[in-house]
């Protein structure tokens, strides 16, 4: 599997962790899936 780095402030950092939390998912699964999701 290949290694993606995506940069983002430590604001948006805590953001995205609380929506993956939300969403019982891990911060990558989190990205995978809305990353994939806006290509479709």
């Amino acid at each position: 599997m290949a290694t993606i780095t995506v940069r983002v402030s430590d604001v948006e950092k805590q953001f995205l962790d609380e929506m993956a939390k939300f969403d019982g998912k891990s911060l990558s699964e989190l990205i995978s899936e809305y990353g994939l999701d806006d290509d479709e």
